[in-house]
C-alpha cells in the first residue's frame, strides 16, 4: 500500500513539474513576441518593462537615479552588517 502512495506522489509531482515547464515556454513565447511586436523594437519593449517596473516597485527607486540630485545614489548596507576585507559579515555573528 505505501508503495501505491509513493508512486501516486511521484505521479502527481511529475504532472505538477511537466506543467510548470508548459507554462514557463508559454511565458517566454509571450515574452519573445511582444518584444518582437513592439513598435520601438526589443530595446523599446525591455524598456517599457523597465519603467513599468520602477513604477509600481518602490525598492527599485532606490536603485535608480537620485531624482534630486541627478546622480546615481549611494546604497549603505543594511544596520547588521559589517564590511571587512571585501566580505560582508553579520554583526555579532562568531566565525
Amino acid at each position: 500500500m505505501i508503495t501505491f502512495i509513493i508512486f501516486g506522489i511521484a505521479a502527481v509531482t511529475a504532472l505538477e513539474i511537466a506543467l510548470c515547464l508548459v507554462l514557463l515556454g508559454l511565458a517566454a513565447a509571450e515574452f519573445a513576441s511582444f518584444l518582437r511586436h513592439h513598435p520601438r523594437g526589443a530595446g523599446g519593449g525591455l524598456r517599457q518593462l523597465a519603467a513599468g517596473a520602477r513604477h509600481i516597485w518602490p525598492a527599485a527607486k532606490s536603485a535608480a537615479k537620485s531624482a534630486v540630485a541627478g546622480r546615481w545614489v549611494a546604497r549603505e548596507p543594511a544596520p547588521g552588517l559589517l564590511r571587512l576585507e571585501g566580505s560582508s559579515v553579520l554583526a555579532g555573528a562568531a566565525w
